[in-house]
């Protein structure tokens, strides 16, 4: 309203100029040196209410409820909602222009069907209601427009479920398929295993075979031994035949020693022989313990050879029990394994089928969604470009409105009161009616006594509504405002 009010002249600058420095006691005010431009009552029409603004900011707030959740599809992206946001306000702004125009005929009824006659009336009615049905059809398709947009978002989250419930699935598979390869890697770890165990058995019968040929060298040795250590052990019929043989013995050599005695070479002869058998003895004694000391050496080795061996095989069969209960333990888990393996195997394989033929009959379905959303997408476009087409005709229509309103305008400004008869705050005539009375603020300019009660509001001061400068009163009423008649004998 101020930017209509800057538009013309306004009327308080020359009332304010003229009549306030000329103002008498009376109250009396001359009239102005300058023109006023005649009010245009389509420019000083009223905004909406606030009532109506909040009216429409909950509609608005309804709209992106309902569309917001929905979202736009994957395959629009931020561009299109962005867009269906812009086509909106622009309905809204439509929407609200109408509210604008229906006031403006609401306005300008009177006033044309008093100035410009029945006919002209009849014809502006005419476009007015062209232009009602024109907007009430623009409106059905816009919601039609909405509702085909919300029905393909809500195809495209189904279809996103639909893929979402598959690629679950797939993961089921994953997780068999992981499965079946710890049952491979338990058949190479068997297998592992059973190659320890032949290498086992292989060392044993190594450990058996060498304890064999020990045995065998010790048998050797101890019958050599035995025969180097020979002592005969005769019976007790043997033992007199020995003493009397060694009786003889003896006679014969003290009969040998008389002799020798008696014969002084033959007694050199016998004391160098028993000299030679003195010295082969002490050789065969020298050698004897030689022989026994390589024997007692001999069995000392094959002593500590036979302890060695003894811990090794012990070890050995130690390992070889714990290798085979660990074989047996591994045979009777690795039974159910295979069971259990077989029976995976067997699931696997026909929830792979399974899988097979839903994801067949998914990407079928898939296929058919897809012809329907674009059956969906390009019935939008036919709408959006029907929506435009109805635009641009509402927009004409709404520029003929504009064109018979300044025909009525102009025709009303041929007809209308001077401007300084009018009060500028509420438009009406000044008359001589109680409330119609022109009276004149301490700062010079005009009003209706029925303004002025407003603006008081039974205090003692008035701030005027050109100027915006507060004015105390006398008396609590504005009776003691001065009134000028000047204005209406102009």
């Amino acid at each position: 309203m101020e930017n209509d009010n800057n538009d013309q002249a306004d009327p308080s600058d020359c009332i304010a100029s003229n009549s306030a420095p000329n103002a008498d006691a009376g109250g009396k005010v001359d009239p102005p040196s300058a023109p006023i431009a005649v009010p245009n009552p389509i420019a000083n029409r009223k905004r909406p209410a606030k009532k109506e603004e909040e009216e429409e900011e909950e509609e608005e707030d309804e709209f992106e409820e309902t569309t917001d959740p929905l979202g736009p599809s994957t395959s629009e992206g931020p561009r299109k909602k962005k867009r269906v946001k812009i086509e909106y306000h622009k309905f809204l702004l439509a929407r609200h222009e109408v509210k604008v125009m229906q006031d403006d005929v609401r306005s300008m009824r009177e006033l044309v069907q008093g100035i410009l006659g029945p006919e002209t009336a009849e014809v502006v009615f005419k476009y007015k209601d062209l232009y009602e049905r024109e907007r009430r059809k623009a409106t059905r398709l816009y919601m039609k427009f909405l509702r085909a947009k919300a029905e393909m978002n809500e195809t495209s989250a189904g279809n996103s479920e639909e893929i979402s419930k598959l690629k679950d699935r797939l993961a089921d598979l994953e997780c068999t398929m992981k499965r079946s390869k710890e049952a491979s890697e338990f058949d190479a770890i068997k297998k592992v295993l059973m190659v320890k165990e032949r290498k086992l058995t292989d060392v044993t019968r190594e450990l058996q075979n060498l304890e064999y040929i020990y045995n065998i060298r010790m048998e050797e040795h101890m019958e050599l031994v035995s025969q180097k250590c020979k002592c005969p052990c005769p019976a007790n019929s043997q033992r007199l035949e020995v003493r009397v043989e060694e009786l003889h013995e003896e006679i014969l050599m003290s009969k040998v020693y008389k002799k020798i005695a008696e014969d002084g070479d033959l007694k050199r002869q016998i004391d160098m022989i028993a000299d030679t058998i003195m010295v082969h003895e002490r050789r065969r004694m020298e050698e004897g313990r030689f022989y026994n000391r390589k024997i007692e050496q001999m069995h000392h080795y094959y002593d500590e050879r036979s302890k060695d061996h003894k811990s090794d095989i012990a070890g050995l069969e130690r390992e070889r029990d714990a290798a085979l209960r660990r074989a047996a333990e591994i045979e009777g888990s690795g039974k159910t394994d295979l069971i259990q393996l077989d029976q995976l195997m067997r699931d696997q394989m026909y929830h792979k089928k399974r899988l097979y033929r839903e994801n067949q009959q998914l990407k079928a379905e898939l296929n058919e969604e897809k012809r329907k959303n674009a059956l969906l997408s390009a019935e939008p476009n036919e709408l959006y470009e029907e929506l435009e087409r109805e635009k641009k005709s509402g927009e004409g229509f709404r520029k003929r409105m504009y064109a018979l309103g300044k025909v009525v305008q102009g025709r009303t400004e041929a007809t209308a009161p001077m401007p300084w008869k009018t009060c500028q705050v509420c438009g009406f005539e000044f008359s001589l009616q109680p409330m119609k009375v022109p009276r004149v603020i301490g700062c010079g300019h005009t009003i209706c006594t029925q303004c002025a009660t407003t603006l008081a509001d039974n205090t003692k001061e008035i701030r005027c509504p050109y100027c915006r400068k507060v004015h105390e009163m006398e008396c609590e009423d504005i009776s003691c405002l001065p009134k000028n008649f000047s204005v209406l004998d102009m």
